[in-house]
């Protein structure tokens, strides 16, 4: 087993914070009972003011039932860092889709997200610094993860969306969750 799969595998998905059409599954595992973040509706409502707490943090991403990002951190601080952008990210895909609210996600979607993510093809190269950039690609996302010492360190991964949705009609804007993600 790689050590991404190894690493997805000891998740759990926690209850989503659903505010509009947007959802946030907290992702816990290593005996945490509750995410070492604030959630997506007291992120919101506090204007992203995070609390850092020990261990490793994760968050899941979707839009009407559809995931949009996994980001996984061996650290809550980054987390508390970086969750104020991916909010942004997400919440600019949901602004993007002009869709009203879903109804509350079923974990069915985030599961097999996590299962693919976990099956994904892995391609390995030396890292800029220390350890190894690992590039995940499956037939239905794409993403990468830095391994350090055997330990996943950071792991992203990315719904593919096959061209729908990521370009509003008639424009060349595309929306925040694809900006940058295509780089040679």
């Amino acid at each position: 087993m790689s050590a991404v799969a190894e690493c997805l595998s000891r998740l759990t998905l926690g209850e989503p914070q659903v505010y509009q059409n947007l959802s946030l599954f907290p992702l816990l595992g290593d005996g945490v009972a509750e995410p070492g973040y604030l959630l997506l509706d007291e992120a919101l409502a506090q204007g992203c003011v995070l609390l850092p707490g020990p261990g490793p943090a994760r968050c899941l991403f979707a839009l009407n039932g559809r995931v949009l990002s996994l980001d996984l951190f061996d650290g809550a601080g980054t987390l508390s860092v970086l969750l104020p952008k991916l909010v942004e990210s997400a919440a600019l895909d949901a602004i993007d889709t002009g869709e009203a609210a879903a109804a509350p996600e079923a974990p069915e979607e985030p599961r097999r997200f996590l299962e693919e993510a976990a099956q994904a093809g892995i391609e390995r190269f030396a890292a800029v610094g220390e350890g190894e950039d690992l590039r995940l690609l499956g037939p239905h996302l794409t993403g990468g993860a830095l391994l350090v010492q055997g330990l996943v360190v950071h792991l992203c991964a990315f719904r593919l969306n096959a061209g729908a949705g990521t370009r509003a009609l008639g424009t060349r804007i595309t929306r925040a969750s694809q900006r940058g993600r295509v780089r040679t």
